[in-house]
């Protein structure tokens, strides 16, 4: 482990103005001057690295620039690369963090940090206001290989995660089903299955809540058990968050389940893995890993680019998931509601499900507003169901849905979603789609973000919708 102490004041951002990105800042140029002596009075941050790893060129001027510009930011970590391959990283993320801890092969936080170590970083960035966690995308490391923490770190660094988890065991779920009745090849229900899926989820009382309407095939009374109730529509065209938004208002649970009707359970248990997470007070939702009945994968997060959501990793096989980093448990932008998992309290706090939205996006909106009340959005492979995607309804996106979602919205900025990553945005192979594909030469620095939502205008729609209006 080495510590570099920065000793001494930084440029105004003011001075920087007219200075781009890592441009004519060195320690030549601002006075600033590097130490490795912790006694220096003039130390106002302190980088650390270990002694395996070592700074790219020019990674030092850049860490200076960024100090210097960014002055409401107390702590920044960056990207790397491990072995000649780039690792780039999202924004702060305590739960990817807390299962990978090489990320914190770089950390760098303003002040004098006496204990530098890897757990040493990791208390550092724990106890930050997540707002003041700056990610830097930059390759600014090297190192031959992963950084690996001992077993003693590795559980002390872990403990840091489950130590935020304060509520009681969840031990109660009302589980809200949509469902029109649609059957199978075999003539049964799909529905029939994801009751089986919620009563195999490991929750010792659980409530199933179907939620019918005058679409609903066959005789939804034949399902009503001791753990099924039904929830009535009104007349009226399909509408899921409405359908959900009633359930949500019958569950009798302080905890709620959004469940498809097409899902199916693989192993026993899920729900409760689901669950544990959902004790820390500030997630508001988490969600799993769904793949196709096939095996590849469905839903593993999703991601915002150029405004539009999309299923990160959608096709690939569960070994191309864990080889690309997507296995790993972490805060995202958004979840599918196709198997969403949060508080009644929070949903009825952001007004439930938008009913503008009544057949796609509402659950990204959803997560973007328990994002902007201060809450984190998880999603964890270790919960993993099958899900017949458009089983149950046609899998059809309009373009009116996309663009009154982004008139709500603008073109949200994924601070998880690395800028450098290249989409090839082939609609013929879902493989490729919103993968987390490298670029082939090292990527040029990008803008400093933080695990805070925040929205541009969307210029392409702006050109496209001149003085048109967003249909009703």
């Amino acid at each position: 482990m080495a510590a570099l102490l920065i000793a001494t004041d930084l440029p105004t951002p003011t001075e920087l103005e007219s200075t781009p990105l890592g441009a004519s800042l060195n320690a030549a140029a601002t006075g600033a001057t590097w130490t490795l002596d912790p006694s220096d009075n003039g130390v106002i941050a302190t980088v650390m690295i270990d002694h395996d790893t070592s700074l790219r060129p020019g990674a030092l001027d850049l860490i200076l620039w960024t100090l210097a510009a960014h002055p409401e930011v107390d702590l920044v970590t960056a990207d790397g690369c491990t072995g000649g391959e780039w690792r780039l990283r999202g924004a702060w993320s305590p739960t990817r963090v807390a299962v990978s801890p090489d990320e914190l092969d770089l950390v760098v936080a303003r002040g004098r940090i006496t204990d530098a170590s890897l757990l040493g970083r990791a208390q550092q960035l724990f106890a930050a206001d997540p707002a003041r966690i700056g990610h830097l995308p930059a390759v600014v490391t090297e190192r031959a290989a992963d950084l690996v923490p001992d077993d003693s770190t590795a559980s002390s660094i872990a403990a840091l995660l489950t130590g935020r988890r304060s509520s009681p065991e969840i031990d109660a779920v009302s589980i809200v089903i949509p469902t029109a009745g649609f059957v199978d090849d075999t003539g049964t229900p799909f529905v029939t299955a994801a009751i089986g899926a919620a009563r195999r989820g490991g929750i010792a009382r659980i409530e199933i809540l179907l939620v019918v309407g005058d679409e609903f095939v066959g005789n939804a009374e034949a399902f009503i058990e001791n753990d099924v109730r039904l929830v009535r529509r009104p007349s009226g065209s399909w509408n899921f968050s409405a359908a959900v938004n009633l359930g949500v208002l019958a569950a009798r649970h302080d905890h709620v389940l959004v469940l498809n009707d097409d899902v199916e359970a693989i192993n026993d248990g899920w729900l409760a893995t689901m669950a544990t997470p959902l004790r820390d007070p500030d997630i508001g939702a988490v969600g799993a890993l769904l793949v196709f009945p096939d095996h590849t994968v469905q839903h593993a997060g999703m991601v915002i680019d150029d405004a539009l959501p999309l299923h990160c990793f959608a096709g690939s096989t569960l070994d191309e998931l864990r080889a690309s980093g997507g296995y790993r448990p972490r805060e995202m932008a958004a979840v599918t509601g196709a198997c969403l998992l949060a508080r009644r309290a929070d949903l009825l706090a952001v007004g439930g499900l938008c009913e503008e939205l009544p057949f796609n996006f509402n659950d990204v909106d959803l997560c973007f507003k328990l994002l902007r009340r201060g809450q984190r959005v998880l999603f964890t492979p270790e919960a993993m169901l099958v899900h017949h995607e458009g089983a149950s309804r046609e899998p059809v996106t309009h373009g009116w849905e996309w663009d009154r979602f982004v008139h709500r919205w603008g073109h949200v900025v994924d601070p998880w979603y690395h800028p450098a990553y290249i989409r090839p945005d082939d609609p013929g192979d879902r493989r490729r789609n919103a993968d987390h594909l490298l670029p082939a030469a090292v990527p040029d620095p990008g803008k400093l973000r933080t695990a805070v939502l925040h929205s541009v205008v969307h210029e392409a729609r702006l050109r496209s919708h001149e003085g048109a209006t967003v249909p009703e």
